[in-house]
């Protein structure tokens, strides 16, 4: 997917950073987004799907979602499907506490999305 884009050129952004939600199940010191309770004011499912679907109208190239923590969303596995289907790559930060270890796997390997935890320990 990525030869075949460079062979396209881009003509949108090729990053994009996404602030899914203010929640978060941890405190972290070296955690710069000063995350805690969801704000009421984010996106619903729909609100989301529909962003992405923009995003892929403008041909923008990947996304970096991170928060708070995505994975607190009950619908960020839809989202991230939703992604995968409109041809935008998709990078989430996550703490990896609210995973299990099948969680992790599906996102690893069959979604084929990049995932980068954070060290619990780190707080």
């Amino acid at each position: 997917m990525l030869i075949e884009a460079a062979r396209k050129g881009l003509c949108a952004p090729v990053n994009l950073t996404w602030e899914i939600t203010s929640a978060c199940n941890l405190r972290c010191r070296h955690c710069l987004s000063d995350s805690g309770s969801a704000h009421a004011d984010e996106f619903s499912t729909v609100e989301c799907l529909a962003l992405l679907d923009e995003l892929s109208t403008c041909k923008v190239f990947q996304v970096n979602i991170g928060g708070g923590e995505p994975f607190i969303r009950p619908d960020f596995f839809r989202i991230l499907a939703h992604a995968e289907r409109k041809g935008i790559v998709a990078c989430v930060s996550t703490n990896g506490t609210v995973l299990d270890h099948t969680e992790k796997h599906i996102i690893n390997y069959q979604l084929n999305q990049t995932l980068r935890l954070e060290d619990e320990n780190a707080r």
